[in-house]
């Protein structure tokens, strides 16, 4: 079975949270400017398929060895953006209840297309990001989710 990390993402993307105004993109949907009006937002990072690791599940040479597939998508999640007449502590409570909301989804989803496991890895810090043009700045954070394929 060959690697499935764009069928795991389009999986993903098709998760629907239980904050139903989150939009998941997909791999084929990812933004090259992010604007007001499209927040909340999770979207594939700039850095989205990191650390592969390839281990061994069984013993066996050639087509025969089978393998376990472990690497991390990261997502960056995008809440509101940043305006002078809105602080930290006025967007904080907002913020955190969508961040937790896309997490109780990855947590409690028994099932994503192409992985056999995956799990919440990362979540950075919850501070100010800029899209992917550079320009503008919102507030939002990182998730890395493990997932582990099997192989052979």
């Amino acid at each position: 079975m060959p690697i499935q990390t764009t069928e795991v993402a389009t999986a993903f993307a098709a998760l629907s949270p239980f904050d139903n105004d989150i939009k998941i993109l997909d791999l084929n949907e990812v933004l090259d400017k992010v604007t007001k009006r499209d927040t909340p937002l999770l979207m594939p990072a700039g850095e989205f398929f990191t650390t592969p690791n390839l281990g061994p599940k069984s013993l066996g040479t050639g087509s025969t060895a089978q393998f376990n597939l472990t690497y991390i998508l990261t997502y960056r999640f995008f809440y509101k953006a940043v305006a002078a007449t809105r602080s930290r502590a006025q967007i904080l409570q907002g913020f955190v209840g969508k961040t937790t909301a896309i997490i109780d989804n990855i947590i409690l989803n028994d099932t994503l297309t192409g992985a056999i496991d995956f799990r919440v890895v990362s979540i950075g810090a919850f501070a100010q990001v800029l899209d992917p043009s550079e320009v503008t700045k919102f507030w939002g954070t990182d998730i890395g989710i493990q997932v582990t394929e099997f192989i052979n």
